[in-house]
């Protein structure tokens, strides 16, 4: 036990390691070399080029090492299955549905209000905010559900998996998540979010659905309804959603993912996703 541990622990850590790298080659020599080719940086919203830097990053390393120590295609890490397209549409309909429960909730409570502003709105911005998120959460699920889950997977229990690998996802949020003073509620959130994006994994063995339900309830909660992601602002220009209260209710600065109604979201997901789970065996 003691040796499956070290094993998976230095991957994991090497990973990690790997992906820095990536992220300083990219931020150093590509990133500068494409701004120069487009006239600047400007050209691409900023929400497009961290997504994509979030996704080269994560994605390159996982693939490397999968193929590397495994000997498997990336293919093989969860974008096998045919039906993939309408696995990420349904997942992208579950994550913005249950986010905008939550935010529901808000407003039956008198937390939130819904004022928008359609003279700020701006479907280019929309559009390119929707991709930058969609890139984002694609290479986050690449590295969690395609790489860290299931190399813990391969030596622990399956429980035991998705505790693990959901705590090291909740650290990652850790330097947005000391900024707030609802640090506590949003840790949880984020655990709980990614005992979701597990359990999707877990249903479908892919990563199509999971990729959909973390991009839509990102999409959702930023570009959409204007709340601050994880404690960044990627509001596509406008705010059609105004809170007020307490931050317990509101999530302060990291956003609503950091109040005690913004976990109505994960819960009600991973109710969704046990029941599809148990009638799929049925």
């Amino acid at each position: 036990m003691m040796m499956k541990a070290a094993i998976s622990t230095g991957k994991i850590v090497l990973y990690f390691v790997l992906m820095g790298l990536v992220v300083a080659g990219l931020m150093e020599f590509v990133v500068p070399a494409v701004a120069a080719q487009l006239g600047g940086v400007s050209t691409v919203p900023r929400i497009v080029t961290l997504g994509a830097i979030n996704f080269i990053a994560m994605s390159l390393p996982a693939m490397a090492l999968t193929m590397l120590f495994d000997g498997k295609s990336p293919v093989a890490m969860g974008f096998g299955r045919t039906g993939g397209l309408s696995d990420f549409l349904m997942g992208g309909v579950v994550g913005g549905f249950i986010f905008l429960s939550a935010v529901a909730a808000a407003v039956f409570g008198g937390w939130a209000s819904i004022n928008p502003d359609f003279a700020t709105f701006s479907m280019r911005a929309m559009a390119w905010s929707m991709a930058g998120m969609t890139l984002a959460a694609a290479g986050e699920e690449v590295m969690m559900r395609g790489f860290v889950l299931q190399e813990l997977m391969s030596k622990f229990s399956v429980p035991a998996s998705v505790i693990v690998s959901s705590l090291i996802f909740m650290a990652l949020h850790g330097a947005a998540l000391v900024k707030s003073d609802m640090a506590a509620v949003g840790a949880l959130n984020i655990f709980l979010a990614s005992v979701l994006m597990s359990l999707a994994y877990l249903a479908t063995r892919t990563l199509w659905l999971p990729i959909g339900i973390h991009a839509g309830w990102n999409i959702m909660q930023g570009p959409m309804l204007g709340f601050n992601v994880s404690g960044n602002d990627f509001n596509a220009g406008w705010q059609p959603v105004t809170m007020s209260g307490p931050e317990m209710m509101t999530g302060g600065t990291f956003g609503f993912e950091a109040s005690v109604l913004g976990l109505i979201g994960p819960v009600l997901g991973i109710l969704m996703m046990l029941l599809f789970r148990q009638r799929s065996y049925q």
